[in-house]
């Protein structure tokens, strides 16, 4: 068979570039090994926000009476909380499903190899099959990184998939790793009872987020009981009786930390072993690509975390739409697209654009930086969640904006108007004099953006 796009990976961006391609008028393949949606649908975002939800309402309802509820008791029953994780996923990958065959997309279930640079051979459970495409976009996704710590490959040590379907709550857990799957799984479990010990190699959990947003979630974290040890390495980990013993070295000491649960959240990387048949110029861990998401074979795209640039779900569906304009001679570019990135426990943190210490090397120390306390917001206030900020930086020259950092309430739907502030180059004085619904947490935003002239009308502080 011969199509005009083979897609190979069903993951958020093979999806959406094969049903953008298909809306063009386009005859698509789609292949994919395990589950349509990838990681983020089956393992990874969607049933971890699932299982976040059920944190939130539970929490909701333990402090309910500060609102005027009598709640008696709240109890968790896991059974029903995984079930409902279940359902969730399984409405979603059916959805996606249906999406892509109402559009006329052929899905292949199998494994993909490259013949040639434009022959893919497939393998299913009724043997081998090849396809041809003018048009092929690599969306293989990522797999977990298994760092080679003696005892990394017990029997028993969880990646991120694996602790999404636990059956029962542990008593206690040790996770490798302070970015966001680590964050994300550790908050799940400390909520629901787990002693929660956070190992991070580096000075900061949320490596690439501003030091100030990691500080404070770190303190906060801290505060409501997960032990957050940063600047420390696990050297070894050894089977025990009832789980597992965790050696490791922090401050010139060694320690040891006996745990039920060990769970490896290093990170991800790009799936490419699989690639080795065909010439593909690498780049770090992934395949290299343009802005247009071309990589050095005329007639080969490659989208998402097999690039190894933003491991993120939302990257990968824009990147398989630019692919596939590209491909059909339209002008599209990844270039200066601002990436938001984002956090979803309690307080929700997101980001987008320049960190602090970015910003002040980049302009060499020609930047403003403005705070806003969510403290003196009245919305945050009237939902009971007055914890957190809004940081914004501009470089001087212009007052435009180069990076916003939320740390507070539905942070990640708050920095959907940062992500446009910063792609339509904005300054803070534009931001600041757009009128903001109130009583709204967006207030916040227009709150900080002022803050940059000194003009914040109930900011506490700011400079």
């Amino acid at each position: 068979m011969k199509y005009d796009f083979v897609i190979i990976g069903g993951g958020p961006g093979g999806y959406t570039a094969a049903i953008h391609a298909a809306k063009k008028g386009k005859e698509v393949a789609l292949i994919e090994k395990h589950k349509i949606g990838g990681t983020c649908l089956n393992w990874g975002c969607i049933p971890t926000k699932a299982l976040l939800h059920t944190v939130e309402v539970y929490n909701a309802a333990k402090h309910s009476q500060a609102f005027g509820l009598e709640v008696k008791e709240a109890v968790v029953n896991w059974e029903q909380a995984q079930k409902n994780k279940e359902e969730i996923v399984q409405s979603l990958t059916d959805g996606v499903e249906s999406l892509l065959e109402k559009n006329g997309v052929t899905i292949y279930k199998g494994n993909a190899a490259f013949k040639s640079e434009d022959t893919v051979e497939i393998t299913t459970e009724n043997g081998k099959e090849e396809i041809q495409g003018k048009k092929i976009i690599i969306a293989a996704g990522s797999e977990p990184i298994m760092i080679p710590i003696p005892g990394h490959d017990l029997e028993g040590i969880l990646t991120s998939k694996e602790t999404l379907e636990l059956e029962e709550v542990p008593k206690s857990m040790a996770i490798i790793g302070g970015g966001v799957i680590g964050i994300e799984l550790g908050y799940i479990y400390h909520s629901l009872g787990t002693e929660v010990t956070v190992i991070e190699m580096l000075p900061q959990i949320l490596p690439r987020e501003d030091e100030d947003l990691a500080q404070s979630l770190t303190e906060i974290l801290e505060e409501k009981g997960m032990k957050i040890l940063t600047d420390c390495r696990v050297s070894e980990i050894e089977k025990a009786s009832d789980g597992f013993s965790l050696h490791y070295q922090m401050g010139g000491s060694s320690e040891e930390l006996p745990v039920e649960k060990v769970l490896m959240a290093v990170g991800r990387k790009p799936e490419v072993a699989w690639l080795d048949s065909l010439a593909l110029e690498m780049e770090g861990p992934g395949i290299k690509v343009d802005y247009q998401m071309k990589t050095n074979i005329p007639n080969v795209y490659a989208i998402g975390d097999v690039t190894g640039k933003y491991m993120l779900a939302h990257t990968a569906s824009h990147q398989g739409i630019v692919a596939v304009e590209d491909a059909l001679g339209h002008k599209m570019s990844m270039k200066g697209q601002p990436v938001p990135s984002c956090l979803y426990i309690e307080p929700e943190a997101a980001s987008v654009g320049l960190t602090e210490k970015e910003a002040r090397d980049q302009y060499r120390g020609e930047v403003s930086v403005s705070y806003f306390d969510l403290q003196m917001n009245g919305k945050a206030l009237t939902i009971g969640k007055p914890l957190g900020f809004i940081k914004i930086i501009t470089e001087k020259k212009w007052n435009e904006i180069v990076g916003v950092h939320i740390l507070g309430p539905k942070a990640t739907e708050l920095i959907a108007e940062a992500v446009l502030a910063l792609r339509l180059e904005c300054t803070a004085e534009e931001l600041a004099h757009t009128i903001h619904a109130h009583p709204t947490l967006s207030e916040a935003v227009m709150e900080a953006s002022a803050g940059i002239m000194g003009e914040a009308i109930h900011a506490l502080s700011s400079e």
